[in-house]
């Protein structure tokens, strides 16, 4: 059932992983079991290997697996890998919390498939939200080629701090963001967070492109006013960048979710271009 998921949710075109992948199943019991210790175990370089291959579009998942976990799944004694006694495996997710959502969907946590596919449901929900502590820490291959400043040593306030560093100017009041956006927004669409209409993902898409078009052709997708999964990763990619060039003190969160420090950076970007 995790198989078939991950098949369906993920769209992996590499035959060999899918080949790798469906092995893994036919030598582990097709049950959840959570202390099992028989059957083949993935050891960290295998593991590797899969992530990569299965997170090559979102390179910050195989930061955060690294970071997390090393790439471990399991004990040398074929228990499941545990860090501060709930949080399993890979991607050491709470099992308190997590068990029995995952087993709805279908992901056994204490599995190396089930562990990425859940992790992978978890990503495409709420980003890279709820590994903070490692995803702050990634940053691209490739990073910005621009001077980094402190904005600590800047007394003024966020809005001049960042127009500063930008130094491009704070957006036309009709292009500047005033909504709060994240995955499953639409414009034209009632949200009950925002208690009123989505009207800005649009606006939002066509920043993101323009501020990331030297390094990415479309960073957040064509301009459809749907903030799916491309919109959040284009957002991500913005965050990763922000963070980079203003390297503050307190840096943005790379979760793919547009708050106040986000879209003021937006907001005072326009004619600049990373």
């Amino acid at each position: 059932m995790e198989l078939k998921r991950l098949r369906l949710n993920i769209k992996m075109k590499n035959k060999n992983l899918l080949l790798l992948i469906s092995l893994m199943f036919l030598v582990n019991i097709p049950v959840f079991a959570q202390e099992v210790v028989f059957g083949y175990k993935e050891k960290p370089k295998e593991i590797e290997v899969i992530i990569k291959e299965f997170f090559k579009n979102d390179p910050i998942m195989i930061h955060i697996a690294k970071c997390e976990s090393t790439f471990r799944q399991y004990y040398d004694s074929g228990k499941p890998f545990r860090g501060s006694g709930i949080y399993i495996g890979i991607f050491q997710i709470d099992e308190n919390i997590h068990t029995q959502a995952a087993m709805d969907l279908g992901f056994d946590i204490y599995t190396t498939a089930g562990n990425i596919g859940y992790a992978n449901h978890i990503y495409q929900r709420e980003g890279s939200r709820p590994w903070y502590n490692c995803a702050k820490t990634y940053l691209p291959d490739t990073a910005p080629d621009v001077e980094v400043v402190d904005l600590d040593t800047l007394t003024v306030d966020t809005n001049s701090q960042i127009t500063s560093i930008l130094g491009s100017g704070l957006c036309p009041e009709e292009l500047r963001l005033i909504q709060n956006l994240r995955v499953s927004d639409r414009d034209g669409r009632f949200s009950t967070y925002q208690k009123g209409e989505v009207t800005e993902v649009a606006l939002l898409q066509s920043h993101i492109n323009r501020i990331l078009k030297s390094q990415y052709n479309e960073a957040s997708g064509p301009v459809d006013g749907i903030f799916g999964k491309l919109t959040k990763r284009g957002v991500e990619r913005l965050q990763i960048a922000l963070n980079e060039v203003l390297n503050p003190a307190k840096p943005l969160v790379i979760d793919g979710v547009v708050g106040p420090y986000t879209r003021s950076a937006i907001n005072n970007s326009c004619g600049y271009n990373l």
